[in-house]
């Protein structure tokens, strides 16, 4: 669907350049967002990191457990 959605757009473009800026304009009134909280999220690379770090400890106490 994101493909046809694309193509459409093209076809747009080229037959009237004035609807295609008009239809890539965000229309704030369609989402009115009011957030609280954090500003900013780590990365997910970092934050896939931390979670393969306790996976790694947590095997590391199993195996010490099974040897005592």
């Amino acid at each position: 669907m994101l493909e046809a959605q694309q193509e459409a757009l093209q076809e747009l473009k080229l037959e009237s350049p004035e609807l295609y800026a008009e239809a890539m304009k965000r229309d704030c009134s369609l989402f009115p967002l009011e957030k609280e909280g954090p500003h900013h999220t780590p990365p997910i690379s970092l934050t896939r990191g931390l979670k393969k770090k306790k996976k790694k400890k947590k095997k590391k106490k199993k195996k010490k457990k099974l040897i005592a």
